[in-house]
């Protein structure tokens, strides 16, 4: 069950990095570009669709928090159950 949690808590990380990554990866676009023309008409218009691509990326990575948090619970799970047989092998004794 740990290594099931691992792998969850690990895949889960992995999908909310790239969604990070990929949304701030605009901001950047968008910083260099309105840094490079000041008074350009162009970078902020409604049909480039910056907005919509942050959205997109910031939701891929909040996706990512089902699987992480699934693994984490079963790493407490696991985690849990280790000490309660610990604690009865010396209660046994």
């Amino acid at each position: 069950m740990r290594a099931v949690g691992y792998l969850l808590l690990l895949v889960g990380a992995c999908i909310m990095l790239i969604g990070l990554t990929s949304a701030l990866r605009e901001l950047i676009d968008l910083y260099q570009q309105v840094a490079a023309d000041p008074l350009g008409t162009g970078v902020l218009e409604e049909d480039s669709g910056l907005q919509q691509r942050i959205l997109i990326d910031a939701a891929l990575g909040a996706t990512g928090l089902v699987p992480s948090t699934v693994g984490f619970v079963l790493l407490r799970v696991a985690r849990a159950r280790r000490l309660r047989r610990q604690q009865e092998k010396t209660s046994q004794l």
